[in-house]
C-alpha cells in the first residue's frame, strides 16, 4: 500500500514557506491507518519494547483535529479564517 498517497501536502500553511503534511486522510482510512500501525509494530518488534511512549503536538489519534474542526488546513480552517 502506498501510504504517501494518504498524506496531503499543503503549501504555505500555516504561513508562507512552510509545507504542511496533513495526515487527516490517513487517519480517515481504516486500511491505511492499520497498515501504518502494522509497519510501526514490525519495525519495533526486534527491539522487544515493554512500553511505548509518544509525544504529540496538537493532534491526538483519539481526538484528531481534522478540517471540520477548523483547526487543520482544510476547508473548515479556511472558512473560520475568512470569518475573522
Amino acid at each position: 500500500m502506498d501510504i504517501a498517497a494518504f498524506i496531503r501536502h499543503v503549501p504555505d500553511y500555516p504561513k508562507p514557506g512552510i509545507l504542511f503534511y496533513d495526515i487527516t486522510p490517513l487517519l480517515a482510512s481504516p486500511e491505511a491507518f492499520g497498515e501504518v500501525i502494522e509497519r510501526m509494530a514490525d519495525a519495533a518488534q526486534p527491539l522487544r519494547p515493554t512500553r511505548i511512549v509518544a509525544a504529540e503536538a496538537r493532534l491526538s489519534v483519539r481526538g484528531a483535529a481534522g478540517p471540520a474542526s477548523g483547526r487543520g488546513p482544510g476547508p473548515g480552517a479556511q472558512a473560520r479564517q475568512a470569518a475573522l
